[in-house]
């Protein structure tokens, strides 16, 4: 496909299917208008400076012919053609002919799904404020590109030389999937529907214990976190037999090298890979307050039920640098992250890098100039000036668990 020299280097990036398909399907977009940013903008809680950099970045497109067909066939691939994947993760940071108000532009594209996605939202029983509340992704993440930039290589760096309000293609990529209703806020924390695709099952004692056994063949390491790449120092089996199973269990979030026999008649399986699990995501807008989230949890498992009756699902599941259970050693017993892990039934991740969340607790991974502002940094610092690492960690919360005390 030949392109026009002003989208040139959209050329392989995923953009260039939203030009053909604009010129084969014409769909209006509202979304350049003044009023029309304006009225998205206010509704979602962006503050006027990035509405100013919104509509210079649409007078930019409008006044370009090319530009105004890309956004329109970019705003119908991400909340139209809905069979079709986007791709938008590899959407050039920076179109050349928008130069610095490239994230703007991906911004505007973002605010032009929130009519739909409140008629999305209303009409699954979400009150306006629940609506608004569910899409303040934009607003975040907006504003991380204005004041830290995109991620790139576990940091932050400004796309452009000049810092403006606006989306990256990483951070659009996950919010116009919020605006289609697949990652739903309630209250502090986020839900997807999606399926469990971590090796383990799960079993609950008709007492009230719960059990995790790894799926057979799951390679791990000697601390009992899942390989990612090397020699395994143990693979896990899981047999079944009549009336019990048998197999490697998880113990405070790590696989133990040992056989684990339950009995069929006391436990019952509760979760497998393939099972649908709402899986939680945390907002970057505030403090994990452990409250907050019990609050959450419990209304999402009160009301996913009557707002999604067609996606039923078996449990929540968080997989989380929050997760690596080293914090419940290097944190204060009182501290969220140690809370919220001791309410969950922790399993390990891949045994990665060992830099895991780093980027997020201090916005860079340049631990020699990285600040000791918060306890957590200062805490993390310690731990890895002392040989130590982070690796992340999953959690899996069953319905029944709730409500946390």
């Amino acid at each position: 496909m030949i392109l026009p020299a002003s989208i040139q280097d959209t050329s392989g990036t995923g953009l260039e299917v939203a030009w053909e398909l604009e010129g084969n399907s014409p769909h209006p977009i509202d979304g350049l208008s003044e009023a029309s940013i304006r009225e998205n903008a206010r509704w979602v809680g962006l503050p006027e400076e990035a509405v100013e950099d919104c509509v210079e970045a649409a007078a930019r497109v409008s006044a370009d012919g090319h530009l105004d067909r890309l956004a329109a066939g970019a705003h119908h691939l991400l909340f139209h053609q809905t069979d079709i994947d986007p791709g938008v993760y590899a959407w050039p940071g920076v179109i050349r002919s928008l130069g610095d108000l490239t994230g703007p532009f991906y911004l505007l594209l973002g605010l032009s799904g929130i009519p739909s996605a409140r008629i999305f939202l209303e009409g699954r029983g979400f009150t306006e404020d629940e609506s608004r509340h569910c899409c303040r992704d934009l607003a975040i993440w907006a504003n991380v590109h204005k004041t830290r930039g995109v991620p790139v290589d576990g940091g932050y760096r400004h796309p452009a030389p000049t810092t403006r309000w606006g989306l990256g293609p990483r951070n659009l990529g996950w919010c116009y999937r919020v605006l289609l209703g697949k990652t739903i806020r309630i209250g502090r924390l986020q839900y997807i529907h999606r399926p469990f695709s971590r090796p383990f099952r799960v079993y609950n004692h008709r007492s009230g214990g719960v059990t995790l056994l790894a799926e057979s063949e799951t390679s791990f390491t000697d601390e009992g976190r899942i390989l990612t790449n090397g020699q395994p120092a143990w693979t896990a089996h899981l047999e079944e037999e009549p009336g019990c199973v048998a197999g490697s269990p998880v113990v405070d979030g790590y696989a133990v090298r040992q056989t684990l026999r339950l009995n069929l008649a006391e436990w019952t399986e509760v979760l497998r890979p393939g099972d649908l699990i709402l899986e939680i995501h945390i907002p970057e807008d505030g403090p994990m307050g452990f409250s907050g989230c019990a609050e959450s949890l419990l209304e999402a498992r009160d009301r996913f039920g009557a707002l999604f009756p067609d996606r039923p699902f078996k449990a929540f599941g968080c997989f989380s640098w929050l997760l690596d259970p080293q914090f419940q050693q290097i944190l204060p017993a009182t501290s969220n992250i140690v809370r919220f892990q001791r309410a969950c039934h922790l399993l390990p991740l891949n045994n990665g890098n060992g830099r895991a969340g780093l980027s997020r607790i201090f916005h860079t991974e340049d631990l020699a100039s990285a600040p000791r502002e918060t306890s957590m940094q200062r805490a993390v610092l310690n731990h890895i000036a002392s040989g130590g690492a982070l690796y992340g960690g999953g959690a899996i919360i069953l319905p029944q668990d709730l409500p946390w005390k």
